[in-house]
């Protein structure tokens, strides 16, 4: 029973910290510190995957993302803490992105908006893994598909995720209510 209790106590440290990095990886890109943002981010995914996946989860290894199985065993509140991290990294990716296309690095921009499009899916599938359909991190990643889809001119995607995040948003508010 302590063990559990510490260990417990352990996870909701580890996670206000991911949260910090997710936080201080948000306001650098809001800096235009791109670089730094996705330093940040990476240090916040290899501190989440060395606790989440050290103990029998799987991992180990250098790469700097939880795979999907090893993500689908985190608590709900870890599910969305690593989200978090995902989202932000998108997000940094997207404006990194705008900002080599508009100094003509057409090779960055296209290979952060292929990066940001796939880690929106990834947080997507994520938190469809964990049953979080009915949160506001769902809703906000299904409009920003939606909006990558239009994007990318797929507009039956584009409409369906809309539909999908619209219905989140409606959901939610009821709950709430």
């Amino acid at each position: 029973c302590f063990v559990r209790s510490a260990l417990t106590r352990v996870q909701v440290e580890l996670e206000s910290c991911l949260v910090g990095y997710a936080q201080v990886g948000l306001l650098c890109n809001q800096l235009g510190m791109h670089e730094n943002s996705l330093e940040y981010l990476a240090s916040g995914m290899s501190t989440a995957q060395t606790f989440y996946c050290s103990g029998g989860g799987g991992g180990g290894g250098n790469r700097n993302d939880l795979s999907l199985d090893e993500a689908t065993s985190l608590s709900e509140a870890g599910a969305l803490t690593v989200a978090g991290l995902l989202k932000t990294k998108a997000k940094t990716l997207t404006y990194r992105g705008m900002s080599s296309k508009g100094s003509g690095e057409q090779d960055t921009y296209e290979q952060d908006y292929a990066e940001a499009f796939r880690l929106y899916d990834r947080v997507k599938r994520l938190l469809e893994r964990k049953g979080l359909e009915r949160t506001t991190m769902y809703a906000e990643v299904a409009q920003d598909l939606s909006i990558w889809y239009g994007k990318m001119q797929q507009v039956e995607n584009a409409i369906s995720m809309g539909l999908v995040a619209k219905l989140a948003f409606e959901d939610i508010k009821r709950t709430q209510t």
